[in-house]
């Protein structure tokens, strides 16, 4: 693993052309960089690399000789030093011969690129391109140090790249990031982009936000004005025939949404639609969002959710009106809910979350005591229609397109049974 407390990050002025960044002593037009990386792989954000470099003529026999880097060139003028663990060159098992002259020339090294800083931040927002850099010491003072590109990795990038998440938590700062590598031809080497999605305090977005005007207010909108307002539009009649999904866990019609959505459009019903999606309970609504979800939440005849949502749970439900309650995940292998009551994290046994759903659709009978339980419902409000999202493996076309193209992929998986397990991981790394 990389050793994070030797990880430099410094702006040099490294001009346009590498041989800039190269710090040689005597030799340094004449020296013959050989390299290769024999393995490279991710997983999410994490890298894991291996390979060799190594200068010809230049003796690499004396471990504590020997030095090598991965360097990260932001476009910004960044660069990023971290140090990679040295090894001798047969454990490399390599296909071709290397002479012992260079046994230390080998090298791997594991970066967690969610992780990278001292802080534990994600890589900084920018473009990079990755090089590998060796440093030999040799007779007395006298050091070689050359930095060289990747070469064609190509070959160890699915698809021509790779992309994941990173995330970044404290009680004073929130960050996500978006990570993607891919092989940048011309220069013949990784390229790296990390983009910054989201950087804030997440306690400027706490409805207890002390000594903000703002903020006192948004807490009065957001809890006693929002009730205000959906008790007046309670007065109004309720729309037969409107159909509100509302969620604070997703953007875009995704999940059971879309199965549903999709499904609703395919039947031809006639329905007037309305959405009110957030990305998560943190991100603020807007007066008019606010005002706009009363009016809805009050008129709709049909309210359907797919997580946690926390303004309607001091709500009464109109009489004639359905709270449905799709919920995101399948089956009951943790509690969650009223079933943690007295446990780390458990709600108030007076708490109003959940209790006022009409209907949760769960994936089997024999689940349905469980969210009964955890949403502190009747049993008989709990419905085992099967989870809208898994309606496609039921789709035969799908099915085979899915497994032919998997088989093509992985043909070891043939007359194997394929299990996938993907449990809930709530953290960072």
């Amino acid at each position: 693993m990389i050793d994070k407390d030797h990880i430099i990050i410094k702006k040099e002025n490294l001009g346009e052309t590498l041989p800039t960044i190269n710090e040689l002593a005597g030799k340094e037009e004449t020296l013959i960089p050989r390299r290769k990386i024999t393995h490279l792989s991710w997983n999410g954000p994490i890298m894991k690399i291996r390979g060799y470099f190594y200068l010809e003529e230049i003796p690499m026999r004396d471990e504590d000789l020997v030095k090598k880097r991965l360097v990260l060139v932001g476009k910004n003028g960044t660069r990023i030093s971290i140090p990679l663990s040295d090894l001798p060159i047969e454990t490399l098992g390599l296909n071709e011969e290397v002479d012992d002259f260079y046994e230390w020339a080998g090298f791997e090294g594991t970066i967690n690129f969610a992780t990278l800083d001292d802080n534990g931040r994600p890589l900084p927002d920018s473009e990079y391109k990755v090089y590998i850099e060796t440093e030999v010491h040799v007779l007395g003072d006298q050091r070689y140090k050359k930095i060289f590109t990747l070469g064609n990795v190509s070959s160890f990038l699915d698809k021509g790249f790779h992309s994941a998440k990173m995330e970044y938590f404290t009680a004073k700062r929130e960050m996500k990031f978006n990570l993607i590598a891919s092989y940048d031809q011309p220069v013949k080497t990784l390229k790296i982009i990390s983009s910054k999605l989201k950087d804030f305090d997440p306690r400027e977005m706490s409805l207890d936000a002390k000594g903000n005007r703002r903020g006192l207010f948004y807490r009065f909108l957001n809890s006693t004005g929002f009730r205000i307002l959906y008790k007046l539009y309670c007065f109004l009649p309720i729309k037969e025939k409107k159909v509100l999904f509302a969620s604070d866990s997703r953007s875009d019609m995704s999940g059971n949404f879309h199965f549903v959505y999709e499904e609703m459009l395919k039947r031809n019903l006639d329905l007037d639609y309305h959405f009110m999606l957030k990305r998560g309970v943190g991100e603020k609504k807007t007066f008019k969002e606010i005002k706009s979800l009363a009016y809805h939440l009050a008129t709709s005849k049909y309210i359907i959710l797919d997580d946690f949502y926390p303004m309607v749970y001091p709500l009464t439900i109109r009489k004639n009106a359905e709270l449905i309650q799709l919920w995101h995940a399948v089956g009951a292998f943790k509690t969650f809910g009223f079933s943690r009551i007295g446990r780390p994290g458990g709600p108030s046994p007076a708490s109003r979350n959940h209790r006022n759903y009409t209907k949760a659709i769960v994936s089997s009978k024999h689940v349905a005591k469980y969210y009964a339980e955890g949403f502190g419902i009747e049993e008989e409000k709990v419905i085992p229609t099967g989870i809208p999202r898994t309606d496609i493996f039921f789709d035969k076309e799908y099915e085979n397109e899915v497994r032919s193209r998997l088989y093509e992929e992985f043909p070891f998986l043939k007359d194997k049974k394929v299990i996938t397990f993907a449990p809930t991981f709530r953290g960072n790394g």
